[in-house]
């Protein structure tokens, strides 16, 4: 997992060469299912990312058939960047919503315009803490599209102010306001 989630930084920062090192390695250690799949779905971007469009479809294709279909809601936005619009929301309809991937959602739904859906997707995934977004809030380059809006705003201040502190932090700032 931690091979796993270099891959996704590194693609997610544009740092695709490093990230296919990772990966190459990542690829090495697993099996069959939804690890080796989502290796290769990471490759494929970062192949892509690189201009190699026609490696990285050809990859895209192999990683659904290694498994994507057990981690559909992360291949909804890949489908959508690739301009496979009706399959990215049939795949997305195939997936189940949870608390902790609609990071996957929300970026499949900017992705295919539908702006309304993914502040709500947000919105929800705020109200819960849903990992999958808190984690993505800041470096998520789908997000990019849409921190201008005042919608986004406002929830950046929701989030910022659902923000707690450990006690160690209280009692720190408490003794600098005396």
């Amino acid at each position: 997992t931690i091979l796993l989630a270099m891959s996704r930084i590194l693609v997610a920062q544009g740092a695709y060469r490093r990230a296919l090192g990772i990966i190459e390695d990542g690829l090495a250690l697993v099996g069959e299912g939804a690890p080796r799949a989502t290796f290769l779905l990471y490759k494929s971007q970062a192949v892509k990312g690189l201009g190699r469009e026609q490696e990285a479809a050809d990859l895209l294709e192999e990683a659904w058939y290694a498994g994507g279909f057990e981690v559909p809601a992360e291949f909804a936005p890949v489908f959508a960047s690739y301009g496979q619009k009706e399959r990215a929301m049939r795949t997305l309809n195939d997936a189940v919503e949870r608390r902790t991937n609609r990071i996957w959602f929300a970026s499949t739904h900017i992705r295919l315009g539908d702006l309304d859906e993914a502040f709500r997707i947000l919105q929800d995934a705020v109200e819960d803490h849903d990992p999958s977004v808190l984690e993505s809030w800041h470096s998520s380059a789908d997000l990019d599209v849409i921190r201008t809006d005042p919608r986004f705003i406002a929830l950046e201040r929701e989030l910022e102010s659902r923000v707690t502190h450990t006690q160690a932090y209280l009692n720190s700032k408490a003794r600098l306001t005396k």
